[in-house]
């Protein structure tokens, strides 16, 4: 029952939509300020001082598509933003003319966590017994993308392209180690059973533990140019899709792994520090070969 309602649901704006298109007509326009108006006389295009947000219809596509196969992969988590090759980011538009658009998207996230393991506790006599590792983590980011959008077209089909730069920083990213079972001259090798990460020279069946990482902040920048379509399906509504191409560099700082153990002949627990080397990433290519459909709102 509840997918003929959704059917039915779908079928009504379709059929309000036909009706639409085929009592609407262009209207006098410019070069710079295409207009086109429905038969109640409401523009369907974006104007000069409009507003514009867009989200990913593949999702929901997909899911209308499902009700009819009948299949279980009905998704509808629709309020995904379009990805490309630059890093997720919400982006608006906001136009200065009818054919011309800046674009601005940002990202700001931040992260923090404790993670508990339980592990045995070695000092006791009771198999029963146990104790906590703990593992903390925090990092943190931004991103900020601008560019310009320009578009073609007074009718309903209308062609868009442009270009965004962006660019991105990483804060370092650090994980701290409590164990709940301590290194100490009877017991050398505890149990513990947060988890590890080898640096590829010290690992822990020799009786090392990691005790702290620390990945150091990174930074990236990019540009990329995009073509594609919109189709406009009701006034200030639009289908569309669109092609990337990009260049992209990230520059990645030094990752520093720490880890403890028992040094015999200092009879001590010693820290020893691995830093990995610099490096950077450069990429060009399409971002989205697989194609998306994006949905988008103009206001």
């Amino acid at each position: 029952m509840t997918k003929y309602l959704l059917i039915l649901a779908l079928a009504l704006p379709m059929s309000a939509f036909a009706q639409d298109t085929t009592e609407s007509s262009p209207s006098s326009y410019t070069s710079d300020e295409p207009s086109f108006k429905n038969k109640n006389g409401v523009e369907v295009l974006p104007q000069a001082g409009d507003w514009s947000v867009g989200i990913n219809a593949t999702t929901a596509l997909n899911y209308v598509g499902n009700i009819f196969t009948s299949t279980s992969n009905n998704n509808s988590a629709w309020w995904q933003y379009k990805g490309s090759v630059a890093p997720l980011v919400i982006q608006g538009k906001y136009f200065v003319s009818g054919t011309t658009a800046y674009r601005l998207g940002l990202n700001l996230n931040f992260h923090s966590s404790t993670d508990y393991y339980q592990v045995v506790d070695d000092n006791a006599t009771s198999p029963d017994a146990y104790v906590e590792d703990v593992l903390k983590a925090s990092r943190g980011g931004a991103t900020i993308l601008v560019g310009i959008e320009k578009r073609k077209g007074s009718g309903r089909v209308q062609g868009v392209y442009g270009a965004d730069v962006y660019f991105s920083f990483a804060s370092s990213t650090k994980y701290s180690y409590e164990y709940g079972n301590a290194i100490t001259e009877t017991n050398q090798t505890p149990s513990y059973s947060a988890p590890q990460y080898s640096t590829g020279t010290n690992t822990p069946s020799q009786g090392y533990r990691n005790s702290e990482l620390k990945y150091s902040s990174n930074w990236g920048a990019g540009v990329q140019g995009f073509i594609g379509v919109e189709v406009f399906v009701f006034p200030k509504i639009s289908l569309g899709g669109m092609f990337t191409w990009a260049v992209t560099y990230t520059n990645q700082g030094p990752e520093y792994v720490s880890e403890e153990a028992w040094d015999a002949q200092a009879s001590k627990v010693e820290e020893y520090t691995v830093a990995s080397d610099n490096g950077y990433d450069l990429n060009a290519g399409i971002g989205n070969m697989g194609g998306q459909v994006s949905l988008n709102f103009y206001f």
